[in-house]
């Protein structure tokens, strides 16, 4: 098998260019993990359960490792685990909880996310029993 091993290793021989080496050095393991952050917050009187809110959510956003920190004051800080999931759900993915809306808005290079203002949100109404034909 040694001798097989051989004639196979003699055959192949490294190029100078192919020669060149990569070091990993332990701070190049360490590199910070991208984080894509919401902040928001559910407008509603009632107090908020996260982990209910949590398990409402991920389906919605299609996230199993979503992740719900609270900034204090009924703001929270939600990380997504993709940009994609982040921005789906900026564009629009369902904003709602317990009845109530839930205001966000994108936290990333924006400034301390407890400074960054909620006061704009968008959402679809639907109206029954309007006759077309009034104007």
């Amino acid at each position: 098998m040694e001798a097989l091993a051989g004639r196979f290793a003699a055959r192949f021989v490294l190029s100078e260019e192919e020669k060149f080496e990569v070091v990993c050095g332990s701070d190049d393991l360490n590199l910070p993990k991208p984080r894509f952050l919401l902040v928001g917050q559910v407008m509603s009187l009632k107090p908020i359960c996260r982990n209910r809110l949590l398990s409402t959510l991920k389906p919605l956003w299609k996230d199993e490792n979503l992740r719900i920190g609270s900034l204090g004051g009924g703001r929270l800080l939600f990380e997504a685990t993709f940009e994609v999931i982040k921005q789906r759900v900026l564009d629009g993915c369902s904003r709602s909880f317990d009845k109530s809306l839930i205001v966000l808005a994108d936290a990333n290079g924006k400034g301390p996310p407890s400074s960054i203002p909620l006061t704009h949100e968008k959402f679809w109404v639907q109206i029954h029993g309007l006759d077309p034909n009034d104007t």
